[in-house]
């Protein structure tokens, strides 16, 4: 039983890996395209989005995004704590709830910090690629599972 939990376990970080891993791929062969346009000349695409990446500040903004990222976990670790303190005064609604809440307010705060964060362009192309890893994700899932 414990060593099935364990490989349940190691299966779904490497699940989140190939996800970090592919989202990787396709931002540097995103990056590639567009100098290799850049290169060739074509004034389409000095005006467009895909060019605010590549003179985005990453530094500055992996520094911001860092910092809000654990704030918000700091917050969130204060707010997590009180139920378990409280378990018995807490409603059944919300221990049954406890799961959905977490993944909604992670998502809404790396949400809200990305925007704060980043430029209007690159948000955009940031939050298209991740909209895409999230589309592709099943069927790439199902792809690794058959190997």
């Amino acid at each position: 039983m414990k060593n099935e939990n364990s490989i349940q376990l190691l299966i779904s970080i490497l699940n989140y890996f190939t996800i970090i891993v592919f989202f990787l791929f396709a931002t540097s062969g995103i990056v590639m395209i567009i100098q290799l346009i850049q290169l060739l000349d074509l004034n389409w695409i000095n005006n467009s989005y895909f060019a605010k990446i590549t003179t985005f500040n990453w530094n500055r903004f992996l520094g911001q995004f860092t910092l809000l990222q654990a704030i918000f976990i700091l917050l969130y670790m204060v707010l997590a704590y009180l139920p378990i303190m409280l378990w018995e005064h807490v409603p059944s609604l919300i221990k049954r709830n406890l799961k959905p809440i977490t993944v909604l307010y992670f998502a809404t705060t790396l949400t809200l910090t990305l925007s704060i964060t980043m430029s209007e362009g690159v948000f955009v192309i940031t939050t298209s690629i991740v909209a895409f890893v999230a589309l592709i994700h099943p069927a790439f899932a199902r792809l690794i599972d058959k190997l």
